[in-house]
């Protein structure tokens, strides 16, 4: 009808969408922060690891691994390793890098965490680790290389109720 404001559908089209539960929650905070943080020597990283079971089954065999990756001097690691609070006393490692960079992993399983054996449904675990990095009396800040950037990243494996590895 002419002079009449009508509206016409030209198209239409649906979507289904279907949102998928994951497991596990998993979740690296360190000194309160889920992302960037800014820290000097002297200080600490206090890490906390969450992990949650959301499924309905339970999780078995857990094993959760901390890799950080930390400028050194002198092939020595700016991260006080001597220093670290870990009441699980997890299995650690360090791999040379290079001259200017240092690796540190932590790993924990069940002989460490008996929980991890089996994380039953709605199940929380919460690991908390204090490492501190070293202060001016023990390293050359001038000795540092360009970067000086802590990368830390956080893995968890898991079997399923299939015993499908994840």
């Amino acid at each position: 009808i002419p002079g009449k404001n009508t509206a016409f559908t030209l198209a239409e089209a649906k979507t289904t969408t279907e949102l998928t539960r994951n497991d596990l929650d998993f979740n690296l905070a360190i000194n309160g922060s889920l992302s960037d943080f800014n820290i000097r020597p002297g200080d600490r990283l206090n890490i906390t690891l969450s992990l949650k079971n959301q499924s309905v089954n339970d999780l078995k065999k857990a094993v959760l691994k901390l890799t950080l990756d930390a400028p050194a001097i002198k092939k020595q690691s700016v991260l006080d390793w001597p220093k670290i609070e870990d009441k699980y006393d997890g299995d650690t490692r360090g791999v040379q890098l290079g001259d200017t960079l240092r690796r540190g992993e932590i790993t924990w399983g069940q002989s460490k965490i008996p929980e991890l054996a089996k994380i039953i449904s709605g199940q929380e675990i919460i690991l908390d680790i204090g490492l501190p990095i070293k202060d001016q009396s023990a390293i050359n800040l001038s000795d540092l290389a360009t970067s000086s950037q802590i990368i830390v990243l956080a893995e968890v494996s898991f079997k399923d109720k299939d015993g499908v590895s994840h």
